[in-house]
């Protein structure tokens, strides 16, 4: 996998999900001495910080999960939505409006390898576009012949990839998933075998495999999600965060409750970022708030970063790896995580989480954060979660993710409940506009 393809996660710690710009900072160790009697604060924090770690990664870059693509029709080898209902949201609409629309550029692509045949084109599509980081199995190749002119037509194969064809092909491949990755749905949807209709183009002696764009409703395949997420398209932007999570703890008659919001602007600019946050904690109706600022720029004299603590505070020179990264391209979004392209289901505004498969990583990664902190009840846990990525132009435009907890813990003889109410907005705007201007540093 190359690195142009992977996805950015911010840096985090477990009880501050902010921008790390202590120049000072170095990590502390905390010694545990054996399991203590339930602290109703400090499972509320605990939960919440776990929470809003888990989001933000979710957001920030691009997870998930769908069945894998199949098209056991002969009939509609083009990749229509038949079938395919998409559930009506006047908040997705909104929002898609408040975006200015979305749309898709990807037309399709085809690979960068050559094959020295149909089949083994046909087969690599299958391992190198829809099964992620599970393991396919290839249970048969059957070539349906080659196609017309007019077929070639209807798939509408971008003219560019044609340029110096001599023949497509129709080959159909049926293959089962083995050892599927955690979160993907291949393994319980797969059980059966899948069949897909594969198009391989062959130019003189060698043969490449055709990645249509995905069809609304199936998972997507690797090409389009390495198309969205290049890192390259996102070094002039600018991204808003609005963030609001909601943690309610009870035990042994007390209640802790907090509120936490984040708002954030990050603009990236070809060798100069700036960014801001807003932190707002509002612990049992006591209020606080944080303001953070960073400015990296690169100079003739090396990478230049600057951070402040509050709008009224100086700006302070600081190393870019107090930040967390060693050079500025690091900073870029999606430029260093990948997650497994086959957790994302097509939708017609991009693509989502599925329901099941985003309570799933809710789930597992909540529950490994409170691992050794308490003891949870997973059957009077629920977990609902709403992740939707909205593209436009070819890039993403905005994130939104809704996702309510509630669970019961224990300690020991004690017992307590935690609930929390997480909302997470971003947008993505002024693709190759972004302007930044440098602070009053000196």
């Amino acid at each position: 996998m190359s690195e142009e393809n992977k996805n950015y996660e911010p840096q985090t710690d477990e009880e501050n999900v902010s921008i790390n710009c202590d120049p000072s900072s170095e990590d502390e160790s905390v010694e545990e001495s054996g399991k203590k009697p339930l602290d109703v604060k400090k499972i509320g924090i605990i939960s919440a910080a776990a929470a809003l770690v888990i989001i933000i990664a979710v957001l920030l870059i691009v997870l998930l999960g769908g069945k894998t693509p199949e098209n056991n029709d002969d009939e509609d080898d083009g990749g229509s939505d038949a079938g395919y209902v998409e559930e009506k949201d006047p908040e997705r609409d909104e929002f898609i409006t408040a975006l200015g629309g979305v749309s898709e550029t990807f037309l399709g692509a085809v690979s960068e390898e050559s094959y020295e045949s149909a089949k083994d084109a046909a087969e690599a599509f299958v391992t190198e576009e829809l099964s992620g980081e599970s393991h396919a199995v290839i249970e048969s190749v059957q070539s349906k012949g080659e196609l017309s002119k007019s077929e070639i037509d209807n798939l509408g194969i971008p003219s560019e990839i044609l340029e110096g064809s001599d023949s497509v092909e129709k080959l159909e491949v049926n293959y089962s998933i083995e050892e599927a990755a955690p979160m993907s749905r291949a393994a319980s949807e797969n059980d059966g075998g899948a069949r897909v209709v594969v198009y391989v183009i062959k130019y003189g002696v060698d043969w490449k495999y055709f990645s249509p764009r995905p069809v609304n409703g199936d998972t997507i395949n690797k090409s389009y999600y390495d198309s969205v997420f290049n890192y390259e398209k996102y070094k002039n932007c600018t991204m808003t965060m609005a963030f609001e999570q909601k943690v309610t703890a009870s035990a042994q008659g007390e209640t802790y409750s907090m509120v936490q919001k984040i708002e954030a602007l990050s603009k990236f600019s070809e060798g100069k970022i700036y960014m801001e946050q807003t932190m707002t904690d509002i612990t049992n109706g006591v209020a606080n708030e944080t303001k953070i600022f960073l400015y990296v720029e690169e100079t003739e004299d090396g990478t230049m970063c600057y951070v402040k603590k509050g709008a009224d505070q100086p700006w302070m020179k600081a190393s870019l790896i107090s930040v967390g990264y060693t050079n500025i391209e690091q900073l870029t979004p999606f430029y260093d995580q990948y997650l497994d392209y086959t957790y994302f289901t097509k939708r017609s505004y991009g693509f989502a989480l599925a329901d099941e498969n985003a309570r799933k990583y809710f789930s597992d990664a909540l529950m490994a954060e409170l691992e050794g902190v308490v003891e949870i009840d997973n059957e009077d846990t629920n977990i609902d979660m709403l992740a939707e990525y909205f593209v436009s132009g070819g890039v993403l435009s905005g994130m939104r993710l809704n996702a309510s907890v509630d669970m019961s813990v224990h300690d020991e003889d004690i017992s307590g409940s935690i609930s929390v109410d997480c909302v997470n907005d971003i947008k993505c705007t002024n693709y190759g506009t972004t302007v930044i201007e440098r602070p009053i540093i000196d």
